[in-house]
Protein backbone atom coordinates (compact mmCIF):
# COMPACT_ATOMS: atom_id res chain seq x y z
CA UNK A 1 0.00 0.00 0.00
CA UNK A 2 1.06 3.42 -0.59
CA UNK A 3 0.01 6.34 1.07
CA UNK A 4 0.26 10.04 0.20
CA UNK A 5 -0.13 12.45 3.05
CA UNK A 6 -1.27 16.51 2.32
CA UNK A 7 -0.81 19.66 4.66
CA UNK A 8 -2.55 22.75 4.06
CA UNK A 9 -0.99 26.02 5.26
CA UNK A 10 -3.98 25.96 7.98
CA UNK A 11 -2.97 22.62 8.94
CA UNK A 12 -5.81 20.49 7.74
CA UNK A 13 -4.35 16.86 6.53
CA UNK A 14 -5.72 14.77 3.71
CA UNK A 15 -4.54 11.23 2.33
CA UNK A 16 -5.37 8.91 -0.42
CA UNK A 17 -3.63 5.36 -0.53
CA UNK A 18 -3.68 2.78 -3.27
CA UNK A 19 -2.50 -0.63 -3.03
CA UNK A 20 -0.20 -2.40 -5.64
CA UNK A 21 1.16 -5.67 -6.16
CA UNK A 22 4.87 -5.73 -7.23
CA UNK A 23 6.07 -8.43 -9.13
CA UNK A 24 9.39 -9.90 -10.48
CA UNK A 25 9.99 -8.96 -14.46
CA UNK A 26 9.60 -12.41 -16.14
CA UNK A 27 12.98 -13.29 -17.82
CA UNK A 28 13.17 -15.40 -20.90
CA UNK A 29 13.87 -19.47 -20.59
CA UNK A 30 17.80 -20.37 -20.97
CA UNK A 31 18.22 -22.04 -24.30
CA UNK A 32 21.32 -24.49 -24.44
CA UNK A 33 21.74 -26.84 -27.74
CA UNK A 34 23.92 -29.89 -26.12
CA UNK A 35 24.53 -31.73 -29.32
CA UNK A 36 25.12 -30.90 -32.03
CA UNK A 37 27.48 -28.42 -31.91
CA UNK A 38 27.53 -25.02 -34.15
CA UNK A 39 29.27 -25.63 -37.09
CA UNK A 40 29.75 -29.81 -37.21
CA UNK A 41 29.52 -31.72 -40.01
CA UNK A 42 28.65 -34.64 -40.62
CA UNK A 43 29.54 -37.41 -43.63
CA UNK A 44 27.74 -39.86 -44.56
CA UNK A 45 27.84 -42.36 -47.57
CA UNK A 46 23.75 -42.41 -47.64
CA UNK A 47 21.27 -40.15 -49.11
CA UNK A 48 19.97 -38.59 -45.33
CA UNK A 49 21.54 -39.31 -42.04
CA UNK A 50 19.69 -39.40 -38.27
CA UNK A 51 21.18 -37.43 -35.84
CA UNK A 52 20.63 -36.92 -32.15
CA UNK A 53 19.85 -33.62 -30.52
CA UNK A 54 19.81 -32.53 -27.39
CA UNK A 55 18.63 -29.26 -25.49
CA UNK A 56 18.79 -27.85 -22.23
CA UNK A 57 16.49 -25.52 -21.40
CA UNK A 58 15.99 -23.36 -17.68
CA UNK A 59 13.70 -21.12 -15.99
CA UNK A 60 13.20 -19.81 -12.39
CA UNK A 61 9.56 -19.96 -12.98
CA UNK A 62 9.27 -22.78 -14.65
CA UNK A 63 8.72 -24.44 -18.76
CA UNK A 64 5.85 -24.97 -20.79
CA UNK A 65 7.91 -26.49 -23.27
CA UNK A 66 10.22 -26.86 -25.66
CA UNK A 67 10.02 -27.31 -29.72
CA UNK A 68 12.73 -28.36 -31.95
CA UNK A 69 12.95 -27.10 -36.04
CA UNK A 70 15.31 -27.84 -38.94
CA UNK A 71 15.72 -25.12 -41.35
CA UNK A 72 11.71 -23.17 -39.85
CA UNK A 73 10.17 -26.63 -39.90
CA UNK A 74 9.10 -27.91 -36.37
CA UNK A 75 10.13 -31.25 -35.78
CA UNK A 76 9.40 -32.12 -32.27
CA UNK A 77 8.37 -31.11 -29.19
CA UNK A 78 7.96 -31.88 -25.18
CA UNK A 79 6.07 -30.30 -22.46
CA UNK A 80 8.11 -28.72 -19.59
CA UNK A 81 5.75 -29.65 -16.74
CA UNK A 82 6.09 -26.46 -15.40
CA UNK A 83 9.41 -27.74 -14.16
CA UNK A 84 12.82 -25.20 -14.00
CA UNK A 85 15.19 -27.59 -15.46
CA UNK A 86 14.29 -28.97 -18.95
CA UNK A 87 17.00 -31.80 -20.65
CA UNK A 88 14.96 -33.28 -23.64
CA UNK A 89 16.51 -35.50 -26.73
CA UNK A 90 15.39 -36.07 -29.57
CA UNK A 91 16.80 -37.51 -33.18
CA UNK A 92 16.66 -35.69 -36.16
CA UNK A 93 16.79 -36.56 -39.92
CA UNK A 94 18.79 -34.20 -42.13
CA UNK A 95 19.50 -34.70 -45.93
CA UNK A 96 23.10 -33.43 -47.78
CA UNK A 97 23.02 -29.51 -47.06
CA UNK A 98 23.51 -27.02 -44.46
CA UNK A 99 20.71 -27.33 -42.16
CA UNK A 100 19.77 -24.72 -39.23
CA UNK A 101 18.76 -26.68 -36.35
CA UNK A 102 16.84 -24.19 -33.46
CA UNK A 103 15.23 -25.09 -30.19
CA UNK A 104 12.53 -22.87 -28.54
CA UNK A 105 11.79 -22.54 -25.61
CA UNK A 106 8.32 -20.71 -23.43
CA UNK A 107 8.12 -20.44 -19.50
CA UNK A 108 4.74 -20.70 -17.87
CA UNK A 109 4.63 -16.86 -17.40
CA UNK A 110 4.46 -16.96 -21.92
CA UNK A 111 8.31 -15.72 -22.10
CA UNK A 112 10.27 -17.39 -24.77
CA UNK A 113 13.52 -17.51 -26.18
CA UNK A 114 15.54 -19.64 -28.96
CA UNK A 115 18.90 -21.31 -30.14
CA UNK A 116 20.25 -22.00 -33.54
CA UNK A 117 23.59 -24.07 -34.41
CA UNK A 118 24.26 -24.95 -38.09
CA UNK A 119 25.00 -28.25 -39.09
CA UNK A 120 26.43 -29.48 -42.77
CA UNK A 121 25.89 -33.09 -44.27
CA UNK A 122 28.11 -33.90 -46.39
CA UNK A 123 27.60 -37.08 -48.88
CA UNK A 124 31.01 -39.12 -49.09
CA UNK A 125 30.44 -41.73 -52.49
CA UNK A 126 33.55 -44.33 -52.14
CA UNK A 127 35.89 -43.66 -54.62
CA UNK A 128 36.02 -45.60 -58.06
CA UNK A 129 38.63 -47.69 -59.15
CA UNK A 130 39.32 -49.95 -62.58
CA UNK A 131 42.08 -52.11 -63.72
CA UNK A 132 42.81 -51.05 -66.53
CA UNK A 133 45.78 -54.06 -67.19
CA UNK A 134 45.89 -57.04 -66.74
CA UNK A 135 42.22 -57.23 -67.67
CA UNK A 136 39.88 -59.49 -66.28
CA UNK A 137 41.01 -62.92 -67.26
CA UNK A 138 43.82 -62.67 -68.60
CA UNK A 139 46.56 -65.47 -69.08
CA UNK A 140 50.47 -64.71 -67.80
CA UNK A 141 52.17 -67.30 -69.10
CA UNK A 142 55.98 -67.80 -66.50
CA UNK A 143 59.10 -70.05 -67.32
CA UNK A 144 59.93 -69.89 -63.57
CA UNK A 145 58.77 -69.01 -59.80
CA UNK A 146 58.50 -65.37 -60.52
CA UNK A 147 56.56 -63.21 -62.99
CA UNK A 148 56.53 -59.71 -63.34
CA UNK A 149 52.94 -58.61 -63.67
CA UNK A 150 52.29 -55.01 -65.34
CA UNK A 151 49.38 -53.41 -63.60
CA UNK A 152 47.78 -50.22 -64.37
CA UNK A 153 44.60 -48.58 -62.09
CA UNK A 154 42.71 -46.11 -62.27
CA UNK A 155 41.56 -44.98 -59.30
CA UNK A 156 39.32 -41.10 -58.71
CA UNK A 157 37.61 -39.72 -56.15
CA UNK A 158 35.89 -35.60 -55.90
CA UNK A 159 37.65 -35.24 -52.49
CA UNK A 160 40.60 -36.81 -53.14
CA UNK A 161 42.54 -40.08 -52.36
CA UNK A 162 44.47 -41.01 -49.05
CA UNK A 163 46.43 -44.20 -50.87
CA UNK A 164 45.90 -47.24 -53.16
CA UNK A 165 46.65 -50.31 -51.76
CA UNK A 166 47.37 -53.60 -53.94
CA UNK A 167 47.59 -56.84 -52.75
Amino acid sequence: TITVKVKDTNGAWSSKSVKVTVVKPNNPPTVTILEPYNGKTIITTSGTVRIPVKVRATDDRGLSWIIVYVNGHQTDFTTGRGQRVVTYETTVTLSPGTHTITAKARDTNGAWSSKSVKVTVIKNSPPSVTILEPYNGKTIKTAGDHVKVYLKVKATDDRGLSFIYVY
